[in-house]
């Protein structure tokens, strides 16, 4: 087994993986390189870290896809010296090895479907503010969003519930609003108040069937999510590539 005078190498102060063990375990992934040495102090902690392993497994979707990625990957492993023994070296190849024992030990998380929370929590982010508010209620509307940025979204979602009463047909309030109920775990409320977005504006369509997914899929309804992302799956945008890649995740 291979050996380390202080583990350090290997851990953040948090008593977590590094940024840098992390991707050699993505990396690792991609090339299917599987060698005897292990570090020992990495397979105890994947093992016992689930949140350490739903790192390594975003990061290896974020980029298995992506050709010039791997080929990057690829072309770096190949232009290692051979003759080199640095630590750099050997995990890149011990790093894939632990897929092999962890699988064959039953305990290994990668490839464990991820629950509906889990996906939500890893994909969710509010809608970043980008309204300028030009309307009657502009006072009371600059408060709400300035709430939803520093991220008081049960403030923000009283004072959007304030212009919305004189302010009816507001898509983009909807809209925030809406995220603002996501956020707070009600998907009730996102779901009534995103469809009654679209139906006042579709310039929102591909931001309102993205957090509809997200928001179905808050409450454990896989298939209804699956039938907004496969709304945006064949779009060549930004949304398009999130759906694509939550889809392989869903199960």
């Amino acid at each position: 087994m291979l050996k380390r005078k202080c583990n350090t190498v290997y851990f953040n102060e948090r008593h977590h993986l590094t940024d840098e063990v992390v991707a050699r375990c993505a990396e690792a992934m991609i090339t299917n390189i599987f060698p005897d040495n292990l570090p020992d102090e990495v397979i105890t902690h994947l093992t016992a870290c689930e949140s350490c392993n739903e790192r390594v497994i975003k990061l290896y979707e974020d980029v298995k896809d992506e050709p010039e990625i791997i080929q990057s990957i690829v072309l770096k492993h190949q232009s290692v010296n051979k003759s080199s023994t640095s630590f750099i070296k050997i995990f890149r190849y011990a790093a894939a090895a632990i897929l092999l024992i962890l699988i064959a030990g039953g305990s290994y998380f990668f490839l464990r479907p991820a629950s509906t929370e889990k996906l939500f929590f890893r994909y969710f982010e509010a809608y970043p503010n980008i309204k300028t508010v030009k309307s009657a209620e502009a006072g009371t509307m600059s408060k709400a969003l300035l709430y939803y940025e520093v991220k008081d979204f049960d403030s923000a979602i009283l004072l959007m519930n304030d212009v919305l009463l004189s302010e009816k047909n507001n898509a983009e309030i909807m809209f925030y609003l809406a995220n603002a109920y996501l956020a707070e775990g009600e998907s009730e409320n996102a779901i009534l108040w995103l469809k009654k977005s679209a139906a006042e504006n579709s310039d929102f369509s591909d931001q309102i069937n993205w957090y509809l997914a997200l928001a179905y899929l808050q409450q454990n309804d896989t298939k209804t999510a699956r039938s907004h992302l496969e709304m945006l799956a064949g779009k060549n945008n930004f949304y398009g590539e999130k759906a694509r890649k939550l889809i392989r995740q869903l199960r």
